[in-house]
């Protein structure tokens, strides 16, 4: 078949202003113009230099083609996971899908975020996995019939050649969460936000240069290419797939009467179809569609942003709302720590972690401006107040009313502090792998893991509503499971896939539920923790969470 190769630049920078790579060479097929094939061992040697886009440093994928068998095997450096591509029986299969890409130093599945240690002197910092204490167990081998979605792997002259989309989401995609399109003039890799947030009319400089392109209508390849390459994505990887009851995802599809549409040339069908597929029919919170394809434009009439939300986070949204309102006004929820009689109250509304890149960076002194965007540094805060001479703290009370998730790091932080020692499970959908991390957190910053970090001996409770989700929703169940922290509030909103930011084949951008999913561990069995957590005292009344002297004497007339 006839293979014509030209070179493209590749942008990662938000702004912009200068590719990567000016010259990343590409192949077109049957004079195909807008689906581009990559040759396997450009995109492995991509890989090797983006080490940044993996968060760690030193690993790299050799690997090893056979000509004769025609058959490509991507290792990791300083593991046994390999990644083996038959170009010939068209199937790739991961040997260890759950360790391929993962610094090999670290516990499967692992998103504690911390190595535990300062790499330049060698001190203990932040957060320590206990060793010994958790467990790890490799899943079965993921294998992938390529040709069972139609989606070429084409093996001639010596080249190893496979769609760009494909090559980029099996090798650096999966591991890393990024993403990767093109739109005729250039390839943009990075991550969900690289062209700012459409949906709000917030556009970074890459976002400008990718949306600069005049709009085009797909190929019938690329409308065929498109539609089997995302359903093969998604059979194999969205981490709901069972509990939502979908078999396959052309089944899905048709059924949905989005098959027809997702074939078609006006790339604004298909990414209205798209959308409504991740909004309607996925439903889940961390199942997103965020940006349009450049062939649809940034904000075109009957825009695919704007559709409607399905009836879970619809309802979800709606509660949201409520809380807000409720909490506004008892102005004193606005603190981040709080001191009413003898109770603390500890309250944000996202778990986040700005320093995950040097830990060491809260060993120094915290600001203001820290503890207001840190959930680590509000931890660190309140632990000095809490722990002071003469304090006459008793109670304290973790407030995640309007708390949507976020950094799972920070969750384990949090969740060390009011346990000492605390699990973090995994279990993989995708192969059926699970892993426990026990984690301690140096919370009082002497660089020591011990009970001095922990507010264990205190009465501990958990505000917790309908609308708190994904990390949100694990850290109340850890403590449910624990039998150490009592929770007042609602059933939590459910949420257990650490997710995943995606590109579809035409350049559109959207997010799902992956293949880490997050459980707690009882009596041995791994426990999925989407359906939410019971409290052990319901709070019927959304004022009732922000009423702090109300609540602080109802926490009292409990023990």
């Amino acid at each position: 078949m006839p293979v014509e190769r030209k070179t493209f630049p590749i942008y990662y920078d938000k702004s912009g202003e200068e590719p990567v790579d000016p010259e990343f060479p590409l192949y077109f097929v049957d004079g195909v113009d807008d689906l581009p094939h990559t040759e396997i061992r450009d995109i492995v040697a991509l890989a090797n230099r983006m080490k940044d886009a993996r968060g760690f440093d030193g690993l790299t994928y050799p690997i090893e083609c056979d000509e004769e068998k025609g058959t490509a095997s991507i290792l990791v450096e300083g593991s046994t996971s390999v990644l083996a591509m038959d170009f010939t029986g068209k199937t790739v299969t991961y040997s260890s899908l759950d360790t391929f890409g993962q610094d090999p130093s670290l516990p499967l599945m692992d998103c504690v975020g911390f190595s535990g240690f300062n790499a330049e002197t060698g001190e203990p910092e932040l957060v320590q996995r206990v060793q010994g204490g958790g467990i790890q167990r490799e899943g079965r081998p993921l294998i992938i019939s390529l040709a069972d979605y139609n989606i070429r792997m084409i093996h001639q002259d010596g080249q190893f050649l496979l769609p760009l989309h494909t090559a980029f989401d099996l090798i650096i995609g999966l591991t890393t969460s990024k993403l990767i399109c093109f739109n005729g003039e250039g390839i943009f890799f990075g991550t969900d936000g690289i062209f700012g947030d459409p949906q709000y009319g917030m556009i970074y400089g890459l976002g400008d240069k990718y949306y600069s392109a005049v709009p085009a209508r797909r190929s019938e390849a690329l409308a065929a290419y498109g539609v089997n390459e995302l359903c093969m994505e998604m059979d194999h990887f969205y981490g709901l797939k069972e509990s939502h009851g979908i078999d396959s995802f052309f089944g899905l599809l048709i059924s949905a009467g989005l098959y027809d549409a997702m074939l078609s040339p006006d790339s604004l069908e298909a990414d209205r179809a798209l959308a409504t597929l991740i909004k309607k029919f996925l439903d889940d919170g961390h199942s997103f569609y965020n940006a349009n394809s450049w062939m649809t434009g940034a904000s075109p009439e009957d825009n695919p942003l704007d559709m409607p939300q399905g009836p879970s986070r619809a309802t979800a949204e709606r509660l949201l709302l409520q809380y807000k309102e409720a909490r506004e006004k008892y102005p004193d929820y606005n603190k981040r720590y709080l001191e009413v009689g003898n109770t603390a109250y500890v309250s944000f509304n996202s778990f986040s972690a700005i320093h995950t890149d040097d830990a060491s960076k809260y060993y120094g002194e915290l600001s203001e401006s820290d503890i207001e965007r840190d959930t680590i540094a509000l931890i660190i805060h309140a632990h000095r107040q809490i722990t002071r001479e003469n304090s006459p703290i008793e109670n304290v009370v973790l407030d995640m009313s309007g708390n949507m998730g976020g950094a799972s790091s920070a969750a384990i932080f949090v969740m060390a502090w009011f346990l000492g020692e605390t699990p973090f499970s995994l279990t993989s959908p995708a192969t059926g792998a699970l892993s426990t991390s026990i984690c301690r957190a140096d919370v009082n910053l002497d660089r020591e893991f011990n009970d001095l970090d922990t507010v264990a001996g205190k009465n501990l409770y958990c505000l917790v509503p309908p609308v708190s989700f994904s990390c949100g929703n694990l850290v109340p169940w850890v403590f449910k499971a624990s039998g150490a922290v009592t929770l007042l509030g609602d059933t939590s909103g459910g949420g257990s896939c650490v997710v995943r930011f995606m590109s579809s084949a035409w350049g559109s951008l959207f997010s799902m539920s992956g293949t880490k999913r997050i459980s707690f561990v009882k009596n041995g069995s791994f426990y999925d923790v989407d359906r939410g957590v019971d409290p052990d005292v319901f709070l019927t009344r959304k004022e009732s969470f922000y009423n702090r002297e109300q609540l602080t004497e109802f926490i009292n007339g409990l023990r």
